[in-house]
């Protein structure tokens, strides 16, 4: 699974590349759009994660992406 912050000029160039396929698609029935990998729930609050890794005097950005390093040892720590 992927995740990908863009701004609102690349956001409509993907969205512009992927509308053939979007309109070649179908709508599944019923489920939800995380059917697969892991549940919201499991996935630790990121703003929780920030301010452990800010305390414990680990770099890690403002927004975007946390590394998958500190991720494990927030986890590590729980």
């Amino acid at each position: 699974m992927y995740e990908v912050d863009l701004g609102s000029k690349n956001r409509a160039k993907l969205e512009k590349a992927l509308a053939p396929f979007i309109e070649a698609g179908r709508r599944v029935p019923g489920g939800s759009r995380r059917s697969a990998g892991r549940a919201a729930s499991s996935s630790p609050d990121r703003t929780a994660v920030r301010n452990w890794a800010g305390a414990a005097g680990l770099k890690v950005s403002e927004r975007g992406r946390i590394s998958a390093d500190i991720m494990r040892q927030y986890e590590a720590s729980r």
